[in-house]
């Protein structure tokens, strides 16, 4: 069994909506329902963590579900880790981006399952475009596209461990596995992601996420 921190509690700011992007309605169902449906619909999960604003909650909508636990997010998305932490029983917990709807449930149990062979696990695609480092508008540096994956959650690992490397540092991460890799050295098991499996920031995504989500009005 496993439990879930499901992050909807950031800004969206560059999604130049009015409301926080996870809330906004496609297909008639806000984008935070349909990655909360996922993972209420896996025997596995046995609790799903939604980390919200709180100022936000009473826009919310959340299934009538034992399952469901709210708790609220901080300033940055380790202090919302953090405060999901708090609410997981489980020795396995998965993280995953509210603002991701188009995960579906064997992609999450990919992660899941790669726990039991290992302490982290994530979801990620292979780039396929060159990437160059840039400075004060100038390309300073081309890296190696064969050793460079996009990232996608969720990601797995072991509570015990990301409580305690959270423990160990105050600083903010760009993402849970870089926890571990940082204060542990330890090495997360790749799972191929999906294309589709984007995070919505942009209002470009969103128009893309209409379209991919056109089939999963359920």
């Amino acid at each position: 069994m496993f439990d879930c921190i499901l992050l909807m509690a950031g800004s969206g700011i560059r999604s130049k909506l009015p409301i926080n992007k996870v809330l906004y309605p496609i297909n008639n169902k806000p984008i935070y329902l349909y990655s909360l449906e996922v993972f209420l619909s896996i025997k596995e999960c046995e609790r799903v963590i939604v980390v919200i604003k709180k100022e936000d909650e009473s826009l919310y909508n959340f299934p009538n579900s034992p399952k469901i636990k709210i708790t609220y997010g901080g300033l940055t998305r380790s202090e919302s880790v953090k405060n999901g932490l708090e609410l997981v029983n489980n020795e396995d917990v998965l993280i995953h981006d509210a603002a991701r709807p188009n995960i579906t449930k064997e992609k999450v149990l990919e992660v899941y399952n790669a726990l039991k062979t290992s302490s982290c696990s994530l979801l990620a695609i292979p780039v396929q475009d060159t990437i160059k480092e840039v400075e004060n508008g100038f390309s300073i540096k081309t890296y190696d596209r064969n050793k460079l994956w996009y990232v996608q959650t969720p990601q797995g690992m072991k509570t015990k461990l990301l409580k305690e490397g959270l423990e160990k540092s105050n600083q903010s991460y760009f993402d849970d596995v870089e926890v571990l890799e940082k204060q542990f050295g330890i090495k997360a098991k790749i799972i191929i992601g999906d294309v589709r499996n984007i995070k919505v920031t942009t209002p470009e995504d969103i128009e893309y996420m209409k379209y991919l989500l056109g089939g999963r009005n359920e």
